[in-house]
């Protein structure tokens, strides 16, 4: 008998299928130049990944290099994870934290006999060391119970913490074309990477080398970019130091040094989860190739294979934010590590260098109008400068005198080509300029008709002016400029205080009023009579920028100190080095306008982070919760600084409550009170019982405060040093290698 049609067809396509999968087209990924590091991007917590490539996308077999599908990808493909195993978080309660695992497990066999709990020795390797935990807990609360029998049998350090813990199982990938289209792959792992040149896109940023995707073994879905040393470094040092905000290459390439430092002594510390660092703060920040920037590139480049070692090994290259003018020993940070190079330094200029960091001006001393307008100073000098106002008018005589129209119209005269518009024809030049009057000129001197009549009502004109909304408007306040003085004083361009009262329209202005006015118009529409420029250094009279100018500086000249709440005249002012300032140019080219950007923090090196300085406040109740999810004491009733460090940080601190005390230490202080650093005082508002109502701690720096400190090295090398005397001073008797000289010093890869 012959074989039905369908028959036919179902044998047709078995052998068709047949012949594919045993001719699937091989596509080895390309070979990524070593040493190799292997980056996992992401958390590990998503279960879908976005990939792109210009010329379009591979997706093979890393074990084959065939294509399970398609041999090449258009547009946006996503790989989605299918099954895999639930994650929760589960609570346990540290014990002790050791860099002996011999010692780790001694103390966990101990706890075992004295506890019915499951004991672990967790590894944390990315400070490569031993973690005593106690319990398997699903409620903070029970984990908390536990810590208090912990500390009352003598284990003082025990605390909660948190775990994410995932379940394996058989999960699948999926890939989803730009069509749509779909196939579910019995592979655990795929291999991504161009089709043609250029750089795979993963969840829209760029990568080089070739990206790894595969179901981890708790069942997560992992993303890893498997990429060269240098290439993965020129991702690391714009985003761990922006050279667009520290734009000094000596610095980048400290930064570079150190960066590369830390990644291949921290190679392999995630080979359990299928690479070898994060790409997180947590090791260093990588942005991939959309962070890369031209000096960073360069000073990756001029310090190929540079590395930081100690003793013929690799240095733990820590390195901070901001440092406070000093960094800290390593013990005092991290109790259970002890290196030689991790000493604390002064990161201060020595005495005899700081005249190259700090100069000072000397500036006019008639600021009479800073006790009259002081908010509004800096418009004011700035119309002195234009040409707008004499100099007369700052003095306290001239900004007393009753203001005469004639006076009022040649100052409207000079300011109209600032702000863009044309002079106002003369009028009648006869006695004083009253409020109404200013009002109306300056909304024709503008161009305002059809914005006060098409956007202002008279009612909302009444309401402004102190009068009853219900009423018209009086036709006299109409006449005498009513309208035109309430919609300026609506828009801020005119203060509260000159319009609201009785017949204040009719009022008589005086200098003072009318300059704090145009100073408002001025600084809101004129085009910026200043431009900025960053200060080397003064001297003889002159002032040398950065940029290589040299500028010839006016007798009388203004000066302005910045502060939080803005820029106030003022006769002296120190400038430090690399500073930003605004300066104005008379028509002789000389500087008779300065005007400080930033207000003075120090003459640290890391004097330009923004968290130099900081202060925060704590109410008492919300400290008490925070600090409640990790230690068990009652409520919070006070703190107490034990013990600081060499660089006055807060080594150890005792917390009261009214249950008992724990004890924080070093890094662990920053993380339980949510502080930028650890170098802080504390102070206390109480209530009238004298119970602590609120905790105000006033700090300095950001981060750990070990190792180098990368604002610091910028202003190192803004004084002129270069990465090597950078390196040397931040790390204590280190040596620089190359790893080309030293392959021995090159952990093993993360295995895939």
């Amino acid at each position: 008998m012959l074989p039905g049609r369908a028959t036919l067809l179902l044998q047709a396509a078995g052998v068709l299928l047949l012949a594919v999968s045993q001719n699937m087209a091989a596509f080895p990924p390309p070979a990524v130049a070593a040493p190799a590091m292997r980056i996992g991007l992401g958390t590990g917590e998503d279960r879908l990944v976005v990939l792109e490539a210009a010329g379009g996308l591979r997706l093979v077999d890393p074990a084959t290099g065939n294509a399970p599908w398609k041999d090449r990808f258009q547009g946006p493909t996503r790989v989605v994870l299918l099954g895999a195993g639930e994650v929760r978080t589960v609570y346990r309660v540290q014990v002790g934290t050791f860099t002996s695992e011999e010692v780790a497990d001694t103390l966990a066999a101990r706890l075992g006999r004295q506890f019915n709990e499951q004991i672990d020795v967790h590894h944390d390797s990315q400070r490569r060391l031993y973690r005593v935990r106690v319990g398997t807990l699903d409620e903070r609360t029970a984990a908390a119970a536990l810590a208090s029998r912990l500390v009352a049998m003598g284990y003082d350090d025990a605390w909660v913490a948190s775990e994410t813990v995932g379940y394996r199982d058989d999960g699948r990938l999926r890939v989803v074309d730009r069509d749509y289209l779909e196939r579910t792959l019995e592979l655990r792992r795929l291999v991504a990477f161009p089709a043609g040149d250029g750089l795979v896109k993963v969840n829209q940023r760029h990568y080089r080398g070739v990206i790894e995707i595969f179901i981890d073994d708790g069942g997560r879905l992992r993303v890893v970019n498997v990429v060269n040393l240098e290439d993965y470094l020129q991702g690391v040092v714009p985003d761990e130091m922006g050279p667009g905000v520290f734009p000094e290459l000596e610095a980048l390439m400290a930064q570079s040094v150190a960066a590369r430092t830390y990644a291949v002594r921290n190679r392999g510390q995630y080979v359990d989860h299928g690479f070898d660092i994060c790409d997180s703060p947590r090791c260093q920040v990588y942005g991939g190739a959309d962070s890369e920037h031209p000096m960073s590139d360069q000073a990756v480049a001029d310090t190929r294979g540079m590395v930081v070692t100690s003793r013929g090994e690799l240095a733990n290259t820590l390195f901070t934010s901001t440092c406070g003018g000093h960094t800290e020993d390593v013990e005092n940070v991290f109790p259970e590590e002890s290196e030689p190079y991790l000493r604390g330094v002064v990161c201060t200029p020595e005495r005899d260098e700081r005249s190259q960091v700090v100069s000072y001006l000397d500036g006019r001393d008639d600021l009479a109008y800073l006790r009259r307008a002081p908010e509004l100073a800096r418009g004011i000098a700035r119309l002195v400068v234009q040409g707008v106002v004499g100099t007369a008018f700052i003095t306290s005589e001239g900004m007393d005198e009753t203001l005469a129209a004639e006076r009022w119209q040649d100052w409207l005269q000079r300011l109209a080509p600032f702000l863009g518009r044309q002079p106002l024809p003369r009028k009648d030049p006869a006695g004083g300029v009253r409020r109404g009057r200013m009002a109306r000129d300056l909304v024709e001197l503008m161009g305002w008709q059809e914005r006060l009549e098409r956007l202002f009502q008279m009612a909302d004109a009444a309401v402004v002016l102190g009068l009853a909304p219900e009423d018209p408007l009086p036709r006299k306040v109409r006449e005498a400029g009513g309208p035109h003085l309430a919609l300026l004083t609506r828009d801020s361009l005119i203060p509260f205080t000159m319009a609201v009262g009785p017949a204040v329209w009719n009022d008589e202005i005086g200098a003072v009023e009318a300059l704090t006015v145009l100073a408002r118009f001025a600084e809101r529409y004129a085009d910026e009579p200043v431009t900025e420029l960053r200060v080397a250094t003064t001297a003889g009279g002159k002032l040398e920028s950065e940029e290589g100018e040299s500028l010839e500086l006016a007798d009388k000249l203004f000066l302005f100190g910045a502060t939080e709440r803005g820029p106030v005249p003022v006769g002296r002012l120190a400038l430090t080095r690399h500073e930003p300032v605004l300066v104005h140019r008379n028509s002789a080219g000389r500087v008779d306008y300065l005007e400080a950007t930033r207000p003075f923090r120090s003459l640290s090196d890391d004097r330009f982070s923004t968290r130099h300085n900081w202060e925060t406040r704590i109410l008492r109740e919300d400290l008490s919760k925070t600090l409640g999810r990790g230690l068990n004491f009652g409520d919070l009733q006070d703190l107490e600084v034990v013990r600081r460090g060499v660089s006055g940080r807060v080594a150890e601190m005792k917390v009261f409550g009214s249950k008992g005390t724990a004890t924080l230490r070093g890094f662990d202080i920053r993380v339980a009170l949510g502080l930028m650093d650890t170098l802080f005082t504390v102070d206390r508002q109480r209530d009238p019982d004298g119970k602590v109502r609120a905790f105000i701690f006033a700090g300095k720096g950001w981060g750990h405060g070990v190792g180098l400190c990368q604002v610091g090295a910028f202003g190192m090398a803004v004084r002129g040093l270069n990465h090597q005397e950078i390196l040397h001073h931040y790390y204590t008797a280190v040596d620089l290698v190359l790893l080309a000289e030293h392959p021995e010093l090159l952990a093993p890869e993360a295995e895939p």
